[in-house]
């Protein structure tokens, strides 16, 4: 095999794996996390990192790695925030709003908010570094002003973080 025929064979596999990773994003309607027991997504999740690091060009990885353009024109045709990081599919703010009913329905629920710890189950996991990012968010002044008013009116205390309590065994 010539230089230029690998070339192009390592292009065309390129862009085989972006329309796979494209529907497999337009199936889920979500992108890919590396905190999942589903192999197909780790690797689709891995990719993607792959390639905003490529584009970015901003680690050791990132600078090592080329991005084929034609890769890069498929993901910006089909899936515009495909650079945003863990950005979900459609209206950011649609998303946050639902993020916030879905804590509010697990405090009401449970009453206590959710843990990040180890051991407890991947959703309640990711609902819970959610809701860090937003108080994250809300001290340096990010946080989306309809994203504040829902959760304060729902769970007043919603911005402080449970006190750790130790058992005394």
């Amino acid at each position: 095999m010539k230089l230029e025929e690998f070339r192009q064979s390592k292009r065309d596999r390129a862009e085989q794996r972006a329309h796979e990773f494209i529907q497999w994003v337009e199936l889920n309607e979500r992108f890919p996390t590396s905190k999942t027991s589903d192999p197909v997504e780790k690797q689709h999740a891995v990719w993607i990192v792959a390639m905003r690091a490529a584009k970015r060009k901003t680690t050791g990885y990132g600078k090592r790695m080329s991005l084929y353009p034609n890769v890069e024109e498929l993901l910006n045709e089909n899936l515009p925030d495909w650079l945003e990081t863990n950005l979900p599919l459609g209206n950011r703010e649609e998303y946050l709003l639902r993020r916030a009913r879905e804590f509010i329905e697990f405090y009401s629920k449970n009453n206590s908010f959710p843990a990040t710890t180890k051991g407890t189950p991947i959703e309640e996991r990711l609902l819970g570094a959610w809701l860090s990012r937003m108080r994250r968010n809300l001290k340096n002044g990010k946080l989306k002003e309809s994203v504040k008013n829902l959760l304060s009116s729902e769970i007043p205390n919603w911005t402080s973080a449970p006190k750790k309590v130790w058992k005394i065994i």
